[in-house]
């Protein structure tokens, strides 16, 4: 990362780096100078508000974007942004998205390059292998073996990936001014914010896990639409009573849940109106009635749960409003089960509380156009970064935090690497600007005749007028 007081001085100075890197590669080789340029570029300098982020995965990489951008050429790895001076640190909302993004080799590479989240997601396996869930065995199964398609296993690995990732935020100096979780996410999101400890959330997601796998499978599926309330009312009401919305996602986005055929006819009329209309690859209808019996076990299950009053702000999905931890109780996540997911009515409350910027914590991008939507609907344009994404967990997770650096977040970069290697790298990129302000005048009387100023002027006598008389003798005494 770079920075400079103007867009000008940041082009030289990326072409000031650009050339001391390839000195350096000229005389060091294949040194290991990444990790000690981001030290000392992150934790030992100033950041000013012209930002400059790239995350490049060698020297040569660096260098050739670099240069690109200090010669105002195509570099698409580098982001810019104008970073203003703030009154106050911005207020980062943790979103924990829902069943969905999950997939089969997620968390891997993180695991084997960020210490921070290995040990959170072994901290998970160990509190889970009491309800008989081995985390990470199911981590470590090959693609053609996975069985993260099964709600028995999707969940508790979501659970535990949202958290491994909310702590290895957290180290990096991104502390949540409140969190928010969809459907399943609200169990991390209760457990960031202090309701559970660890071992109370993996008992409650793996035993939701379990009963909501067990229950009404193969009787219902659900339809991701691009409608509102009342219109998703008015095309439901002519296919099946049994059809009900399964989540208010944002002002134009709902999830329908039901018969598969119910859904499927609803989704081919849709698809004539040239309106958006999918099917999620479920074969459960969740948040429907036919839950009843899942959403009743739970609860029951869950009689002894004993929450705790929340660290963080607390905002749920299940009733669409800032909730306290004590109201955390067994009824609570029996009835997110049943009940449609009010994420839409949430972002709009944790809004009107007041973010700043809107963090996805998941393993690939879910809600980041859902919380868009909301608030663009509100006027609103606060940034939305997801965390991860699939494939290329460890770059895109760095990707994030630079996004968050260009936003004025503080990060703790020395946290973020494991040098301590101070480099001795080019200056500041001075502008160099002459910002001298005088009339003509002035500057004529200043320098006089022959521009050399009092010496080449002469004077009716040798003593300054101001100090002739008996006051002119004490001066020079």
């Amino acid at each position: 990362m770079l920075s400079a007081r103007s867009e000008g001085a940041l082009r030289a100075s990326a072409s000031r780096l650009s050339d001391w890197f390839e000195d350096k590669g000229k005389s060091n080789g294949e040194s290991p100078v990444l990790p000690d340029l981001t030290y000392t570029l992150g934790a030992r300098r100033n950041h000013h508000q012209h930002r400059l982020t790239v995350v490049a995965s060698s020297p040569a990489e660096t260098i050739q974007e670099l240069r690109a951008y200090a010669l105002s050429q195509a570099a698409p790895k580098v982001r810019t942004a104008f970073t203003p001076r703030r009154e106050h640190p911005p207020r980062v909302a943790f979103v924990m998205s829902g069943q969905g993004p999950q997939w089969w080799g997620m968390g891997r590479e993180l695991m084997e390059r960020e210490p921070i989240f290995r040990r959170m997601i072994e901290a998970c396996d160990a509190s889970m292998r009491r309800w008989e869930y081995s985390l990470i065995e199911e981590l470590g199964r090959q693609e053609t073996a996975s069985q993260m398609h099964r709600t028995e296993i999707a969940q508790p690995a979501i659970f535990a990936m949202q958290l491994a990732l909310a702590e290895l935020w957290k180290s990096w100096g991104v502390q949540p001014a409140a969190v928010i979780g969809h459907s399943v996410g609200e169990i991390a999101a209760a457990c960031v914010a202090g309701v559970f400890s660890l071992e109370q959330g993996a008992r409650v997601i793996v035993l939701r896990a379990r009963f909501m796998d067990d229950c009404a499978r193969g009787e219902g599926t659900m339809l991701a639409v691009g409608l509102a309330e009342d219109e998703a009312r008015a095309i439901i009401a002519p296919h099946s009573r049994t059809v009900t919305i399964a989540a208010f996602n944002g002002p134009r986005s709902l999830t329908l849940s039901g018969p598969r055929l119910s859904l499927e006819a609803i989704a081919s009329e849709l698809e004539r109106r040239s309106v958006f209309a999918r099917l999620v690859r479920v074969d459960h209808p969740f948040h429907h009635p036919l839950m009843q019996p899942a959403s009743e076990e739970l609860e029951a299950a869950l009689a002894d749960l004993a929450p705790k009053k929340e660290s963080v702000p607390f905002f749920s999905t299940v009733t669409g409003r800032r909730h306290s931890g004590g109201e955390c109780d067994a009824a609570h996540w029996g009835c997110g089960v049943r009940q449609p997911v009010q994420f839409a009515p949430a972002i709009s409350a944790l809004a009107d509380f007041g973010v700043d910027l809107w963090l996805e914590i998941g393993a690939h991008p879910a809600l980041v156009v859902s919380i868009q939507e909301c608030l663009s609907a509100r006027g609103d344009k606060n940034p939305v970064v997801a965390s991860a994404r699939r494939e290329r967990e460890h770059e895109s997770v760095l990707e994030a935090a630079m996004d968050l650096h260009r936003s004025c977040v503080a990060l703790d970069f020395a946290a973020m690497t494991p040098s301590r290697r101070l480099l001795s790298l080019p200056s500041y990129a001075w502008d160099k600007s002459r910002w001298w302000n005088e009339s003509s005048d002035w500057r004529e009387g200043r320098l006089g005749p022959g521009g050399r100023g009092l010496l080449d002027t002469r004077l009716p006598r040798a003593t300054p007028r101001g100090l002739r008389g008996s006051t002119a003798g004490k001066w020079l005494s």
